[in-house]
């Protein structure tokens, strides 16, 4: 039965889709840090290796 909420249910339906997608783009912002973090100080371990 047709209760009048078409637009409202079609909109939440849009709003959950951003939400996830903000949480997939955050997350992927997240381990793309990690990732950079963990090159960066592998790459500064060996420039520091030759000083000792």
């Amino acid at each position: 039965m047709y209760t009048g909420t078409l637009i409202n249910d079609l909109m939440a339906a849009v709003e959950r889709a951003e939400q996830a997608v903000q949480q997939k783009l955050m997350f992927k912002e997240t381990e793309r840090d990690q990732i950079f973090d963990a090159q960066t100080f592998q790459q500064t371990d060996r420039i520091l290796a030759g000083a000792a």
